[in-house]
C-alpha cells in the first residue's frame, strides 16, 4: 500500500500559478518489501519504480478525463495541466496540477453573438472576442461589466504590454478589460480527493504484476 498521500493547494508564494499537488511516498513500502524479498532488492526496486510511475499515469489519466467531463471541456485544453514527477531516490511521485482557470479561447471555436461571445460549450454574456494584448484573438469583457456578469477571470503570469489607442469604434470605452475562462479548480480538487481513496487498491494490483515480473521473468532471464 502506499503509505501517504496528500493533495495540496499552493501556498501563499504560489498563488500566480495556483497548482495544486498530490504526494505519495512509497520509501516505507519499499523497506518493507526489501525486507520480505531479500536478496532481489534489485528486482523489488524496479518493481515498486515502475508500479509507481504507472499509478501515477492512472490518477492522471483518469482526473483529466474526469475534469474533461465534468467542466465540459476537451481533454486537448487540460492536458498540459497535468504534470507527473517522480523522484527516484526518495521513492515519491508528485502530479501536478494547474488550476488556474481555463481561457475561454482554448475551450473550442469561439464566434460572436448579440449577447456576448461563446467559446466551446460557453457563453459568456457581455464578452467580446477582439485583439487587445499582442497579436492573439481572446475573449475579453469589461471590467466594470464583469462586476455584474461574474464571469471566472484567468490571471495572467506576466505583465502584459499596454494596449495602443482603440481605434476600433466597437472597443471603445471598453477598457480595463479582463480575459475570461472556467474555473476548474473546484471540481478538480474533488475529483482528485474521490480517487485518491482508490490509489491504494490500484497500486497494489499494479504492484503485484510489477513483482511477479521483475522476479519470475526478468531475474530467470
Amino acid at each position: 500500500m502506499i503509505t501517504s498521500s496528500n493533495f495540496s493547494q499552493s501556498n501563499a508564494h504560489q498563488r500566480r500559478t495556483n497548482a495544486g499537488v498530490l504526494s505519495f511516498d512509497l520509501s516505507n513500502e519499499a523497506d518493507l518489501l526489501a525486507d520480505e524479498f531479500a536478496g532481489m532488492e534489485k528486482q523489488v526496486a524496479k518493481a515498486i519504480e515502475r508500479a509507481l510511475k504507472k499509478t501515477g499515469r492512472w490518477l492522471r489519466t483518469h482526473t483529466l478525463r474526469f475534469l474533461s467531463k465534468e467542466v465540459s471541456i476537451k481533454q486537448a485544453a487540460l492536458k498540459n495541466r497535468f504534470i507527473l514527477d517522480y523522484d527516484k531516490n526518495t521513492k515519491t511521485v508528485n502530479l501536478w496540477i494547474g488550476l488556474l482557470a481555463v481561457a475561454a479561447d482554448t475551450l473550442g471555436s469561439v464566434s460572436q453573438n448579440a449577447e456576448g461571445a461563446k467559446a466551446g460549450a460557453y457563453q459568456f454574456d457581455g464578452a467580446f472576442y477582439q485583439k487587445v494584448y499582442g497579436d492573439d484573438k481572446r475573449v475579453y469583457i469589461r471590467a466594470s461589466r464583469n462586476r455584474v456578469m461574474q464571469h471566472d477571470v484567468v490571471r495572467q503570469n506576466r505583465k502584459l504590454p499596454s494596449y495602443r489607442p482603440v481605434r476600433d469604434p466597437r472597443l471603445i470605452g471598453r477598457f480595463p478589460v479582463q480575459a475570461v475562462g472556467v474555473a476548474i479548480e473546484d471540481q478538480a480538487s474533488q475529483i482528485v480527493l474521490r480517487l485518491e481513496q482508490q490509489v491504494n487498491k490500484r497500486f497494489g494490483e499494479i504492484l503485484k504484476q510489477e513483482l511477479n515480473y521483475a522476479i519470475n521473468v526478468e531475474q530467470a532471464k
